[in-house]
């Protein structure tokens, strides 16, 4: 609620920015390298090291989501990360959970999906699958692992 037109002021300053969409642009950029590598892996452990492809699946999201962190962590939200170790290896088990929530929700179970019931090729369904879990990922750790500290004094979210 917004007590005054000074406190709108604060108000836009706050949370009616740009922050949103520019920090979830930044999101994609560094998930497209995690993409990358997940795609990467998950071909390697599959038709290189011959792994069952769920289970390729599972370690390459693992791979990817520790690779993400560490970027996400340094450039998309640097502004809200607290100091310390303590913090950080907080900041790293909550980015895993909420990732690996939304790449099991979204990712596995459609690739499973898409891959078991439908046949696609087990690639392209991995690709769907991501796409499935890049909104709710952003959201949880946006809202949960890098929330914002308390809006301005006269300012209620």
């Amino acid at each position: 609620m917004i007590r005054n037109s000074s406190t709108l002021i604060e108000k836009i300053k706050y949370g009616a920015s740009l922050e949103t969409p520019r920090r979830f642009l930044k999101f994609c950029l560094v998930g497209g390298g995690g993409v990358i590598l997940n795609m990467g892996m998950l071909y390697l452990f599959t038709d290189v090291f011959g792994l069952f492809y769920l289970l390729s699946s599972i370690i390459a999201i693992e791979i990817a989501i520790l690779n993400n962190f560490f970027w996400n962590d340094i450039w998309t939200w640097r502004d809200r990360r607290r100091k310390g170790a303590l913090q950080f290896f907080r900041r790293l088990i909550k980015y895993n959970i909420s990732a690996n929530l939304s790449s099991f929700v979204g990712n596995i179970a459609t690739l499973w999906i898409l891959t078991s019931i439908f046949g696609w090729y087990y690639m392209y369904a991995n690709v769907v699958g991501i796409v499935a879990g890049v909104v709710l990922n952003f959201t949880l750790n946006d809202r949960w692992t890098y929330r914002k500290g308390k809006p301005p004094k006269g300012i209620e979210e």
